[in-house]
């Protein structure tokens, strides 16, 4: 009986799924409701979000802690190839443009390069060494010229 539930869960899915099939690499769309944020909704999934009901029959359970990211950045796609895992924190971060923008710079606004030895961490984020030194100097050079 469980068996043919599941089968009959798999079959309701599969029909709210636009799946284009000489487009194996094509996003598959969901065709029933999406949430605000654009995220198909399925009830047969106890997440409720399609994609992860699609990412569970294509690779298996998805393990505590992680989150389903869609790569090709279209949230109403149900095809797995076009989905990874990601820790919730790496998801979340996906999902914001200025984190994004933030993770993409090499330099910092004064051209210095982002490496390891050229950066430190405060509250979070990454700061440029270089420029903390010039930073520093200014101030020490400021404070001797005020007690002249």
């Amino acid at each position: 009986m469980k068996v043919q539930r599941k089968a009959n869960i798999e079959a309701r899915f599969w029909n709210y799924v636009r799946v284009i099939e000489e487009c194996g690499d094509e996003c598959w769309e969901w065709m029933a409701y999406c949430n605000s944020k654009g995220y198909g909704k399925f009830k047969g999934d106890e997440s409720g979000y399609a994609h992860r009901f699609a990412w569970k029959l294509a690779n298996g359970p998805i393990p505590d802690g992680y989150d389903v990211h869609h790569t090709c950045l279209n949230k109403g796609c149900q095809n797995a190839k076009h989905m990874e895992l990601k820790t919730r924190k790496e998801h979340q971060a996906l999902e914001n443009p200025l984190v994004m923008a933030k993770i993409a710079q090499t330099h910092c606004i004064h051209g210095h390069v982002f490496d390891e030895a050229n950066i430190y961490w405060w509250r979070g984020c990454r700061h440029c060494k270089e420029c903390g030194k010039i930073r520093m100097r200014a101030f020490y050079d400021r404070r001797k010229m005020a007690q002249q």
